[in-house]
């Protein structure tokens, strides 16, 4: 009698939704209200408190962190999301007032 022990083929993970960024940022508590994964704002600290969350490979328990694009956030059971979007960015010339200062004017 000859037994056969064979190993499962690894599950492939499933590919990043994509999230895309209205604003420069959204921070980690706004995106697990959006995607339905909480119901209020409040929800986070405790979701974020009990799930393990990481952004770029990092642990994350800050409801408060600002996720940009380029950001993987990867939540678990829950799904991994890529920040997509344009990054605002401004030139040498970019001023808010006529003397070129980008603080207030006194």
């Amino acid at each position: 009698m000859t037994i056969t022990i064979s190993t499962p083929e690894p599950t492939p993970e499933p590919s990043p939704e994509s999230f895309q960024l209205t604003a420069d940022h959204v921070t980690l508590g706004q995106l697990l209200k959006i995607v339905g994964i909480i119901g209020s704002g409040g929800e986070a600290k405790l979701f974020l408190a009990q799930d393990v969350v990481s952004v770029n490979g990092e642990p994350e328990s800050r409801r408060g962190r600002k996720l940009r694009a380029g950001d993987l956030v990867e939540l678990g059971v829950f799904g991994n999301y890529n920040i997509e979007g344009e990054a605002t960015v401004l030139d040498d010339n970019t001023s808010t007032d006529d003397t070129g200062s980008a603080g207030p004017t006194r």
